[in-house]
């Protein structure tokens, strides 16, 4: 249905990978919950969907990502 959720859009200027890792849990269950989405979707935005793509934060977040039980797409 095109249901959206944008999380973590700059509030905290120095974050962890856990911290991501923490808020995509956080909205993927908001969705699912919430929104009544099955599974739903989680990316992490940065410069390229490779997973060496971005900084330390954004390499070491998606390798996290990548290793838990959300629905992570890249």
């Amino acid at each position: 249905d095109g249901a959206c959720i944008l999380l973590d859009v700059g509030a905290n200027s120095d974050c962890t990978p856990e911290q991501l890792l923490e808020f995509a849990t956080l909205g993927s269950v908001y969705a699912s919950s919430l929104l009544g989405l099955d599974r739903p979707r989680v990316g992490l935005l940065s410069i390229g969907s490779e997973p060496s793509k971005g900084n330390a934060l954004t390499v070491a977040a998606h390798r996290l990502l990548a290793c838990s039980p959300v629905r992570f797409i890249g």
